[in-house]
């Protein structure tokens, strides 16, 4: 691979085997990541439409700012220092295939999730970040760049109502991030790249898991992810951004704090025991009711066990990143532990048996599987109160709504 196809923490695909660059350290002391307007962008090759390249590079940054301020917020799997290097950084980057993908996708997604683009720019930059990934083939190699950029199509298609190719692009990203090894953990050991780089490829792995995880259980599809024994790679660490640069060489201490990637932390370690259990439902015509029990106690055993990374409900020690990240959280446990019960609703619905009264219903079926249909709805009930209050209380964002409704 030449020099022109590296761009930071990518892992590539090359000829059967792992192709390793090494890169300059964005990380410099006291470093100003503030973009010149004046400068031209590698997106800005893109936007010869817009009215001047000025006009185009001040708009890029301010969407770039507002995906970095939200999105990135819940969902950090672009290293906000190493993009706004790779951004200043054009010739180093621009004969790159997947950075005009991901560039233009983290100002379309930024763009989105603004509220105010009454221009519709967020269409325009995820069109031309389609049409870029038109210009190669994903069959060829794969890298970590491209699979951030899969990542951002995949959602931003999704929030966008085209939930067909959300899935595609995000059947994409699985592949790739097993095709590059990133399930596993002797990827990571026998790499000579920095500390930095693995930690972001690390991240870019958990949020394929998470958002193939979640992405089929929402739409009722099988998960694309291997089995739970098949992944071997552990957590990303509970640091801030600072406690890792390019010149770091040991690991840094987790920290008790919050830093975004709490959240991404207990999110993956969530997703795992869903996908334990949403596999076993999957695997079964009928789950008696007994099943049903011993899978919500799997949930109930997890929140005992998950506390280290709990986030509080206590809203005046959280940020607002972590109050989103919560209420994900909440809403996550609510639909699974409804995917859960859903079988003996459906085998109410069979028998015809609705009533409007919780006795009329558990007139059918023996004790525990009443039990598990007054559960089921008790559930069902408190879901919708909960979703009522974020939308009432205001407590969501753009980013967000989708995911409550």
């Amino acid at each position: 691979m030449q020099q022109s196809d590296t761009v930071m923490g990518d892992v590539t695909q090359h000829d059967g085997g792992l192709d390793i660059p090494e890169l300059p350290d964005p990380f410099l002391p006291e470093e100003d990541f503030t973009m010149d307007p004046n400068s031209t962008s590698p997106i800005s090759h893109l936007t010869s439409s817009l009215s001047s390249n000025q006009s185009s590079a001040s708009n890029e940054e301010a969407y770039i700012r507002s995906y970095f301020s939200t999105y990135h917020l819940l969902y950090p799997f672009v290293h906000e220092a190493s993009f706004m290097w790779q951004y200043r950084e054009i010739s180093s980057v621009a004969h790159h295939t997947a950075w005009p993908i991901l560039s233009n996708m983290v100002v379309a997604m930024g763009a989105w999730s603004t509220g105010e683009d009454s221009c519709n720019m967020n269409m325009i930059y995820s069109e031309r970040a389609k049409n870029c990934l038109k210009q190669i083939s994903v069959l060829d190699k794969g890298n970590v760049t491209l699979l951030q950029a899969l990542l951002l199509l995949s959602a931003y298609n999704e929030k966008r109502g085209n939930p067909k190719e959300s899935w595609n692009f995000l059947g994409l990203a699985v592949r790739m991030s097993i095709g590059l090894g990133l399930h596993r953990e002797s990827t990571y050991t026998s790499s000579s790249q920095s500390l930095l780089e693995k930690e972001i490829q690390r991240r870019v792995w958990w949020s394929v898991y998470c958002t193939d995880s979640c992405s089929s259980k929402i739409h009722g599809l099988p998960l694309l992810l291997p089995e739970d024994r098949l992944i071997a790679v552990r957590p990303v660490l509970n640091i801030s951004d600072e406690a890792l640069t390019l010149q770091t060489t040991t690991h840094p201490p987790e920290t008790e704090d919050l830093p975004i990637y709490t959240g991404l932390i207990q999110q993956a370690s969530y997703h795992r025991l869903a996908n334990r259990i949403y596999r076993r439902l999957l695997s079964v015509d009928q789950i008696s009711a007994q099943e049903m029990k011993s899978l919500e106690d799997m949930i109930d055993n997890w929140h005992i066990n998950s506390s280290r990374y709990s986030l509080p409900f206590n809203s005046k020690q959280l940020p607002e990143w972590a109050i989103l990240a919560r209420d994900r959280q909440l809403l996550c446990d609510r639909s699974l532990r409804l995917l859960v019960h859903r079988p003996v609703l459906l085998r109410l619905l069979d028998k015809r048996c609705i009533s409007t009264s919780i006795e009329g219903v558990a007139e059918d079926g023996g004790l525990a599987e009443r039990q598990c249909r007054v559960n089921a709805l008790h559930t069902a009930r408190t879901t919708i109160k909960i979703v009522a209050n974020l939308i009432s209380e205001g407590r969501f964002l753009k980013t967000t709504l989708s995911f409550i409704l």
